[in-house]
């Protein structure tokens, strides 16, 4: 019933999809980013343990604590080991 739908069975390409990670911009980009995340660092708390316990850093006035947000776009799909989707 898939056929009558239309869709067909493709051989998937394996690898892994960069985007443009070792372009010029992108790498001038991230010479700023990680010094300004270095400049960052001493403001932002560490944890350690199981627990994962905060601890804060000695901070000055008119400082502030930062938190690092991350995201991860990662994407796993149910079919990701299959040759054949």
């Amino acid at each position: 019933w898939l056929k009558k739908l239309g869709l067909k069975s493709q051989s998937r390409k394996k690898g892994v999809y960069f985007d443009g990670h070792k372009r010029e911009d992108v790498l001038e980009y991230q010479k700023i980013f990680f010094k300004k995340m270095k400049e960052l660092e001493c403001l932002m708390p560490t944890f350690v343990g199981e627990d994962m316990m905060q601890i804060n850093p000695e901070i000055s006035n008119g400082e502030l604590l930062h938190i690092l947000v991350i995201h991860d776009e990662c994407l796993f799909y149910s079919n990701n080991d299959q040759p054949i989707v």
